[in-house]
């Protein structure tokens, strides 16, 4: 039996956002930064205790203190 396939979406007017161009908003980059640190590349973060290493505390101070940052502009604005 042939079953229908739903029609292709119509085309839309806004462009595709460019692969490995768009950016990440700093409180992200720090995020992603602490997240890939912890998990991929330090064997100290990733032991079975879940003690931190220094630099992942430094990376995760830096992620809210960015994160906090910006709340406060919210706040003023």
């Amino acid at each position: 039996m042939d079953e229908r396939r739903e029609p292709p979406p119509e085309a839309t007017d806004r462009a595709p956002i460019p692969t490995g161009i768009a950016r990440l908003s700093p409180v992200q980059e720090a995020w992603s930064a602490y997240v890939n640190h912890s998990l991929h590349q330090c064997p100290t973060c990733r032991r079975v205790d879940g003690s931190p290493c220094e630099k992942a505390e430094r990376l995760y101070g830096v992620y809210t203190r960015l994160a906090n940052e910006g709340m406060d502009r919210l706040r003023q604005s």
